[in-house]
């Protein structure tokens, strides 16, 4: 039994001068994984899908783009953050409408949008579930045909946007996550104030990866 007992000391003894040394050395110990924060700036990229509504009018179509942040983790559960991102759209759509008493064909494509928003979530080990809102905007151009002469104007549409996600640390510096927002712009009006598209409102749903720093 004492024989025993002086075999299991010596293995204790053994693993914690092993574990010492490791750690002077940089190497892990065992059963210590990565550290995953999520404090810092971060660079990433998305694609998704998206469909607007406008009065007498729906479209939709892919959209791809990066986004650019920083997070500030409180307390390991809380975190806060500001994110801006851009995206190039191919969402369009035709309808028909009458311009001076005349049926005319029109046609709208948002070619990019962009969104500036602040982010506040709950941290749950290498997941995060968060809230989003801010500002956005949209570029888009009309094209009209009328008694066949064809015209086509272009705008800036401003407005708001808001949404949530969920996100996924899998690796120390890389996460992945999979989010929905849903943004209004304000009316513009195209063609020297002829045609008023009214607000659009647009669903968003887009998935993304970001490098961590």
């Amino acid at each position: 039994m004492r024989h025993r007992r002086l075999v299991g000391a010596s293995l204790v003894l053994a693993f914690v001068v092993s574990s010492g040394r490791a750690a002077d050395l940089g190497i892990p110990a065992p059963g210590i994984g990565p550290v995953y924060s999520w404090s810092g700036l971060y660079l990433g990229a998305h694609g998704g899908y998206g469909r607007a509504t406008a009065p007498s009018m729906t479209f939709e179509g892919p959209v791809a783009g990066g986004q650019l942040g920083f997070n500030f983790q409180i307390a390991n559960m809380l975190l806060l953050g500001l994110e801006t991102d851009a995206s190039g759209t191919n969402v369009g759509g035709t309808s028909t409408i009458t311009v001076f008493g005349q049926p005319a064909t029109v046609t709208s494509r948002t070619y990019a949008i962009g969104t500036g928003r602040a982010r506040a979530g709950v941290v749950l080990g290498q997941f995060l579930l968060y809230g989003t809102g801010g500002l956005g905007w949209a570029a888009n151009t009309l094209k009209g045909t009328v008694g066949g002469l064809s015209l086509t104007d272009g705008r800036l549409h401003t407005g708001y946007s808001y949404g949530g996600g969920l996100e996924w640390h899998f690796l120390p510096m890389l996460t992945v996550r999979a989010e929905y927002l849903h943004a209004t712009f304000g009316s513009q009006t195209y063609f020297t104030g002829r045609v008023a598209t009214g607000d659009i409102d647009a669903n968003i749903f887009r998935v993304g990866i970001n490098y961590i720093r």
